[in-house]
């Protein structure tokens, strides 16, 4: 059997060669089937524990969640809810019963109760948002939802009321990998849209919050430039890096500009620290003319200046012999030494430019 591969596979199977850990690609590839073999056993496996918790909800063997979360947390923290907001298939509550045991043998009594609060307050968030997780075609047709909480999967059917908790599942790494990329994605989508909660609780959670998309933007940058100025506050508050670069090297504070939100753009004004020279300029340029008034002013106070010296073609060439002759010149506007540039790559101005970028030419308004 002849099997074709793309340019970059071969070069990964060479670099495992290479690497000394196998003797041939044959290997390699023997390898690979074990390890796709591995998954798909787990996925079975994940589908067989789901569809058993399923039809024993639909069998009607569902009993109230909080009352046996309650009895096995054995206290009461909350008042009496007059109605059920969850309930758990008897498989979910054989789960829980095996996850208790398990904790307090392995790490003991504190763990286990905080591990078991920590899936209850899970319980409780899904309660409230249904529709939160992901789908996962791959591992069941069932009407589910997947949540992760530590190394444990939360199966739930969020299209009933209240919710039914099918099976909470001690996740493979694969199986949890899978899901954790899709609260990255969860929270990068609630950060555009604005929903604080499903944000806060992804954040506290633990997900990681400054993963960007293909395109580069993190969930700072896509709430920054959707003007949801809480959501920027938690965030950063969460440890979000206010300095963090997209693609084309704009920052949250540069969408927040852009897009004229004030509060914003006073919040990371502080991360930026100085912005004089042309990244003042630039930021106090693409401001729209709508926001200039109320923005300009905190830019300004933060070292921005749209300041520049307009020199004639005359001038700038009579800069460039005194430069030639190696003479200082300095700007007049940030007294910085003027440098020469060789016309057809010259950084600035045609032929001068200030570090700056204080300096324009009539030509470069032409």
């Amino acid at each position: 059997m002849n099997v074709h591969l793309t340019p970059e596979l071969e070069q990964l199977v060479q670099s495992k060669v290479q690497s000394g850990r196998y003797n041939s690609a044959s290997e390699v590839m023997r390898e690979a089937l074990r390890l796709m073999e591995e998954r798909d056993l787990i996925k079975a496996e994940v589908r067989k524990k789901i569809s058993a918790g399923m039809e024993s909800l639909r069998q009607g063997k569902g009993t109230d969640g909080d009352e046996f979360m309650d009895q096995m947390i054995a206290e009461l923290d909350e008042e009496i809810r007059p109605m059920r907001r969850y309930i758990l298939a008897p498989e979910a509550k054989e789960d829980l019963k095996q996850i208790n045991a398990y904790l307090k043998r392995e790490a003991g009594l504190p763990v286990a109760q905080s591990t078991l609060k920590k899936i209850r307050d899970v319980f409780a968030f899904l309660s409230q948002t249904p529709g939160a997780g992901h789908v996962r075609e791959d591992l069941t047709s069932e009407p589910v939802r997947f949540w992760p909480v530590f190394s444990y999967l939360i199966v739930y059917n969020p299209a009933v009321r209240p919710i039914e908790i099918a099976r909470i599942i001690h996740g493979n790494r694969d199986v949890i990998s899978m899901v954790e990329e899709d609260r990255i994605k969860a929270l990068r989508l609630a950060s555009r849209n604005g929903d604080y909660s499903i944000v806060m609780h992804l954040s506290d959670s633990g997900t990681p919050i400054d993963t960007p998309d293909m395109t580069g933007y993190t969930p700072l940058m896509l709430s920054a430039r959707e003007g949801h100025v809480d959501i920027v506050r938690l965030l950063l508050e969460r440890g979000a890096n206010g300095k963090a670069k997209q693609r084309v090297g704009s920052t949250a504070l540069d969408f927040a500009v852009m897009a004229g939100h004030v509060d914003i753009v006073r919040l990371l004004l502080d991360l930026e620290g100085d912005i004089s020279g042309y990244r003042g300029r630039d930021l106090l340029r693409s401001l729209p003319r709508s926001a200039y008034a109320a923005i300009a002013p905190f830019l300004r106070n933060a070292g921005a200046s749209d300041e520049v010296s307009h020199y004639t073609i005359d001038e700038v060439g009579e800069i460039q012999e005194r430069l030639l002759r190696g003479e200082e010149v300095l700007c007049r506007i940030c007294n910085k030494p003027i440098v020469y540039s060789w016309p057809g790559n010259h950084v600035g101005p045609y032929g001068i430019f200030c570090p700056d970028g204080c300096t324009e030419t009539e030509e470069h308004w032409r």
